[in-house]
């Protein structure tokens, strides 16, 4: 659906925006959607686990754009959430991967979806943010948009997030 602007390479897509001397990186990954694999038929009803392959794209795209603009803060968008605070129904599989490459590639920010649930773990590292449902048929009431500022006060770049909420 979203071929015009999501154009992954082994799962992993990865956009530099900028405005007003800051910019940033948003290197996206599905564990899904990797061209040519076969999804187990469970898979196929939610569940994610972490494909190597997929895994290494994301942390070459990652070591790539920082060495391509160099200072500009990187995020990760991904489909499923690594965080350990989701049901084992939807829990990825072999999380701590994810965790370990965030770490060692020193991202500070994961967004995920796939739960329909909004959540935050910040103080964490990283910090990860759940946006919750924006058009999930069975989460009426709980459409959020949210609307992300990256500014730059001298050192570390700072997050803003405000969260608007799809009122009929």
């Amino acid at each position: 659906y979203f071929e015009s602007v999501y154009a992954p390479r082994m799962g992993v897509s990865t956009v530099s925006v900028g405005k007003g001397g800051v910019s940033a990186t948003i290197v996206s990954a599905d564990f899904c959607h990797v061209a040519g694999a076969t999804l187990n038929p469970i898979k196929r009803f939610g569940w994610g686990s972490v494909r190597t392959t997929v895994l290494s794209e994301l942390e070459q795209q990652t070591s790539e754009s920082k060495v391509l603009y160099p200072g500009a803060p990187v995020f990760w968008a991904l489909h499923f959430s690594p965080s350990e605070n989701v049901s084992s129904r939807l829990q990825l599989e072999d999380r701590e991967l994810v965790i370990e490459a965030a770490v060692r590639h020193d991202v500070k920010h994961i967004f995920c979806g796939h739960t329909h649930l909004r959540t935050r773990e910040i103080g964490t590292f990283p910090n990860i943010y759940s946006s919750g449902s924006v058009s999930a048929c069975d989460s009426r009431g709980r459409h959020f948009l949210h609307i992300c500022t990256v500014s730059r006060s001298g050192g570390d770049p700072i997050l803003e997030i405000r969260d608007l909420i799809f009122d009929e």
